[in-house]
């Protein structure tokens, strides 16, 4: 795992966890067909869907601690389908 400055091992995996707890905290009340301003043809669930997609993206790297671009494949192949309702994007 790579190490701050001071020597001590990046928290990624926390800091991942964290800013997923505030988005999902965020998009929890928001209405599933809000539209997205940044964003003019996505709405709320989308939005949702991709922070969830970026997430874990970023969390299985650090977990697995892939440093090949050749094993994103494998880790791709792993990913779940977006789920068909709201409760399936906020488990």
């Amino acid at each position: 795992m790579p190490s701050s400055r001071a020597g001590g091992p990046l928290p990624f995996l926390d800091h991942l966890a964290a800013d997923s707890a505030r988005f999902r905290s965020a998009l929890a009340d928001a209405a599933a067909d809000a539209r997205v301003p940044t964003c003019p043809d996505w709405d709320a669930d989308d939005l949702l869907w991709h922070l969830a997609e970026v997430q874990w993206f970023w969390g299985e790297i650090a977990e697995r601690g892939l440093t090949d671009p050749a094993d994103l494949e494998a880790m791709n192949a792993s990913r779940e389908e977006r789920p068909g309702d709201r409760a399936g994007l906020l488990a």
